[in-house]
């Protein structure tokens, strides 16, 4: 049992620091472009 509330904390981890506010208002699309990162979608 141990091991399932484990793996659920690792899941919310990932998505408290992808919406983080320093994410949100520090890594932006625009930037990732002008640093010369391409979608996956455009591909």
């Amino acid at each position: 049992m141990l091991g399932v509330v484990w793996w659920r904390q690792e899941r919310k981890r990932g998505w408290a620091v992808a919406q983080s506010p320093i994410l949100i208002t520090t890594i932006t699309l625009s930037r990732l472009r002008r640093k010369g990162n391409e979608s996956m979608l455009s591909y």
